[in-house]
């Protein structure tokens, strides 16, 4: 469902995980997926800038205090939330944007990043949990600056999502 919102982008990166559970026992777990149980994830976080989310905090919670919107949230299937702002600059420039006008909005200068958890059932009783994120830059010049910035920031934020799914694949498989 990422797609309603973002079908075209210039940048993209997909992670995922099998989960032994039930698809809602999956999704129960996107939803209360804490990083700031991860020293991994706190330190990067910390190393952007941005306000490091308390432990306990579930990071879904701490992105839209940080400025991403929900755009969708279709239980036990997908949540899709998007930002915009200038991400390569300090503190990343985040505008507030309404959901309804996320797919829509373009503008010079400025990038917009659309973030989902998906959750699908798969072979052997086994669910796949995968996140993707998708950019779109409003002219060429942001386009320039989005890539050199991604080209550092990649690598730890792919760090982060990988971290992100390990925590889900244990909360999900637990027991009780």
């Amino acid at each position: 469902m990422i797609d309603r919102f973002l079908p075209r982008y210039d940048v993209v990166s997909r992670y995922g995980v099998d989960v032994r559970a039930s698809a809602e026992d999956a999704y129960a777990a996107v939803l209360r997926c804490d990083l700031g149980s991860s020293w991994i994830s706190r330190g990067l976080i910390a190393l952007r800038g941005l306000r490091r989310p308390g432990s306990g905090v579930p990071v879904l919670e701490h992105l839209l205090k940080e400025g991403f919107v929900r755009l969708l949230d279709d239980p036990p299937r997908e949540i899709v939330m998007g930002l915009v702002g200038q991400f390569w600059g300090p503190g990343g420039d985040v505008r507030r944007i309404e959901p309804s006008a996320f797919a829509s909005f373009s503008q010079p200068g400025v990038a917009k990043a659309a973030w989902n958890f998906s959750v699908a059932r798969s072979s052997g009783g086994l669910v796949r949990v995968a996140t993707e994120t998708r950019v779109l830059c409003g002219d060429a010049a942001a386009k320039r600056k989005f890539i050199l910035y991604w080209t550092v920031i990649r690598p730890f934020s792919g760090l982060i999502r990988r971290e992100m799914l390990k925590e889900i694949q244990q909360r999900a498989s637990a027991p009780g």
